[in-house]
This record gives C-alpha cells, sequence and structure tokens, in this order.
C-alpha cells in the first residue's frame, strides 16, 4: 500500500518489484524489463520448506510457518496456492510474516518455525545446509523493474530500458539484483496473475 501511494504522489521514479506488487500497482507505472531468474526462465515459484531432521506433515495442526511479508509473493499468495493444493485453509494454520527471504531461512534452521515459505533460488542456495523441500507453488512470473511514468520522461524510459537489455557480464555482476541479466516485458506472461489473484487474496493483504 505504501508503495501504490508513494508512486501516486509521484515520489518514486523507478522500482524493482515482484508479481505480487506489481498486480497492486499495474495502473500507475510502466514496466521496462523482467529479471531472468539463474536458470534463465522468466518465472519462479516459492518453496515450502523444513529442515532435514524434522518430519513434517503438510496439515493445519502441524505447520508452524514463517512467511516474507503480505505483499511479497512467496508471502501469503504462495502460502494460500500451496496450501490449497492440499485443500488446506490457510487462515486455519499458524503462519507470521518474518521479513526478507534469508530472515525465514534463518529462522526454520533455528527451529523458531517448523516451515517457511521462500523464492525457489533463495532455497536452493541454502539447501547444502540442511533444508528440504516439502511443496511447490505454481510457477509466477518474474520480477520486473518499473518506471513512474509521470516523473520519468519517455526518453529516459527508452534509455533505461536499453540499457538494461545490454548489461555487460562485469555489469552485471556488480549489480544487487539482475545478475542474470534482464528481458524485455512482455505482458502475456502476467496473464496468469489474474487467476491466482483472487478478492479474498487483495482483501486480506490490504487490512
Amino acid at each position: 500500500k505504501l508503495l501504490i501511494e508513494e508512486i501516486k504522489r509521484n515520489n518514486i521514479d523507478i522500482a524493482y518489484i515482484g508479481p505480487l506488487p506489481y498486480y497492486e500497482i499495474k495502473k500507475y507505472v510502466q514496466p521496462l524489463v523482467v529479471e531472468l531468474e539463474p536458470d534463465g526462465k522468466l518465472s519462479y515459484r516459492c518453496v515450502l520448506f523444513t529442515t532435514i531432521d524434522q518430519d513434517i506433515k503438510i496439515n493445519p495442526t502441524t505447520l508452524n510457518l514463517a512467511l516474507t511479508n503480505k505483499h511479497s509473493t512467496c508471502g501469503f499468495l504462495a502460502a494460500y496456492h500451496i496450501l490449497k493444493n492440499y485443500k488446506i485453509d490457510i487462515m486455519k494454520t499458524r503462519f507470521s510474516f518474518i521479513g526478507p527471504h534469508v530472515k525465514v531461512v534463518e529462522y526454520i534452521l533455528a527451529t523458531k518455525f517448523n516451515t517457511g515459505i521462500v523464492k525457489e533460488s533463495i532455497f536452493n542456495k541454502f539447501k547444502p545446509v540442511g533444508l528440504k523441500s516439502l511443496a511447490y507453488s505454481p510457477d509466477f512470473p518474474g520480477f520486473l523493474i518499473v518506471v513512474n511514468p509521470n516523473t520519468v520522461p519517455l526518453k529516459d524510459t527508452t534509455a533505461i530500458k536499453d540499457k538494461l537489455l545490454n548489461l555487460t557480464d562485469s555489469e552485471k555482476k556488480s549489480l544487487n539484483f539482475g545478475k542474470n541479466g534482464f528481458a524485455p516485458f512482455d505482458k502475456t506472461h502476467y496473464n496468469n496473475l489474474d487467476t491466482l489473484i483472487d478478492d479474498r487474496i487483495i482483501r486480506y493483504i490490504n487490512e
């Protein structure tokens, strides 16, 4: 909600956002590029995971779930769909919003929660320290870089897009995100958000 308000006030020129925040603010921004995942794909999944020494059953009574935040795609949205596949209503489980993906992993390793959900690339990075997957979300379209068309001139928008699509390998390595490069935005890749995000999800994340 804060991001939407700041963009509407023209206090933000450019943003790096996931598909759920994009769905919420798409009326106010212009997408430029989509971040490529480590495997080169334009989509990603979220992973329900635990530690290798825990025998966790996916049911409402056993799950104590650590999530990122309400507006994160791998937060409530991913949990909603993963548990829905097991005919579980997320509102009948225990869950808490922790913050960044890495913090969710840390909380699981410290056994503060018995399960968590993070982006698959984050899970794969930390899997060798003793994590195992339990279930996966549907594919979500990738993270985007968007601009505020009210504050960023068209010529600058074009220049930014061209630069991001033509980064050298050394430039990619210096980035905090986008180390695997970017691809042009294609709105058809985001059509499935309309089926994955329903009124119940929007009501909850905006409470």
